[in-house]
């Protein structure tokens, strides 16, 4: 094997561009600076006149609105007398409603109190069995009742099957198989 020889070698530096800025003429910036303050001026100008047009246009909407208002108190002053007379010609018809109606009120309450509701009752038979239509609705609350303690019944529906002697019932919507009784 050959040894090998090392060897260093210095890095070449270039000296640096020299970069040159030329100033903007003074004329120029004294321009730019009049340009600015009629531009600025001219915007003075324009906002106050804005100003000044809309403070017209609200005094004139005001004194508008003004008319209008008066114009309306007016016409209710004149409307005004002719409105009471109106209510006072509708509360003497209600009044003369009223006393019918307490009368014919009287009357249906009279001929209610003849006619009451007649007793009614359910009672289902087969093959010489009788089952009670309100015997079985107790039966079937209880049942649900003692199931289920903590809830309500808002609905109950009865199906009542005398071939099974059984009666199933649906409380709420919701049934079950064994949401039946024995008949």
């Amino acid at each position: 094997m050959t040894p090998v020889k090392k060897t260093t070698k210095k890095a070449e530096t270039k000296p640096a561009e020299e970069v040159k800025v030329e100033a903007a003429p003074a004329a120029e910036t004294a321009e730019v600076k009049e340009e600015k303050t009629a531009a600025k001026k001219t915007v003075k100008k324009a906002a106050e006149k804005a100003k000044e047009e809309t403070k017209k246009a609200a005094e004139k909407a005001k004194e508008e609105t003004m008319k209008v208002a008066e114009m309306a108190k007016e016409e209710t002053k004149k409307a005004a007398p002719a409105a009471k007379k109106a209510v006072e010609k509708v509360k003497e018809e209600t009044k003369k409603v009223a006393a019918k109606a307490k009368a014919e009120t009287k009357k249906t309450a009279a001929k209610t109190k003849k006619a009451a509701e007649p007793a009614a009752s359910v009672t289902i038979e087969y093959y010489g069995r009788q089952f009670a239509a309100k015997e079985i609705l107790a039966a079937a609350t209880k049942a649900f009742k003692a199931a289920h303690k903590d809830v309500a019944i808002e609905t109950i529906d009865i199906y009542v099957k005398p071939e099974e002697n059984v009666a199933y019932y649906v409380v709420n919507g919701e049934g079950a198989d064994d949401y039946k009784i024995e008949l």
